[in-house]
């Protein structure tokens, strides 16, 4: 019977954190449009963790020496695309623009998710389509010309 009223009170506490994401990433829009983008993107960044934590989702980064030579270093971050919370992850963690299809799947639940990820810095793609995978490219050189990194799921 404990077991059974834990795990209960775990499925709850998942979903009213789900829920407080979903309430993040809506309070997104007013104050992207009063002109608050670093708020907008900071509500964004806390949205993608608290989401992922009602999903149960750990992420263990494990952190590059403190080495100054790695600052003056352009990075461009691989990773396997398993899921489209992946973009949860590079938003809510390493907080750096990607190239990303999530949009595709989270369309689905998010409205607006495409114009919400373009104006945090990601950049959508199609990777079906030829002429939007050689845009994500010039987008990666784009980026990397003022910023030093980037994420990208192939």
């Amino acid at each position: 019977m404990y077991k059974f009223l834990v795990e209960k009170i775990r499925i709850l506490i998942n979903l009213i954190l789900f829920s407080f994401s979903i309430l993040l990433y809506y309070l997104y829009f007013p104050f992207y449009f009063i002109g608050l983008k670093k708020i907008s993107d900071y509500l964004l960044e806390i949205a993608s963790r608290v989401c992922l934590m009602s999903m149960r989702v750990e992420v263990n980064i494990i952190k590059k020496p403190n080495n100054p030579l790695y600052k003056k270093k352009k990075e461009i971050h691989i990773a396997n695309h398993s899921s489209p919370l992946d973009i949860l992850i590079t938003q809510g963690f390493f907080k750096m623009p990607c190239l990303t299809t999530a949009h595709k799947h989270l369309s689905k639940i998010l409205i607006g998710i495409k114009f919400v990820v373009t104006q945090y810095g990601h950049y959508p793609f199609d990777y079906k389509n030829n002429n939007s995978r050689i845009l994500a490219l010039k987008n990666i050189r784009r980026t990397l010309c003022h910023s030093n990194k980037i994420f990208y799921y192939p």
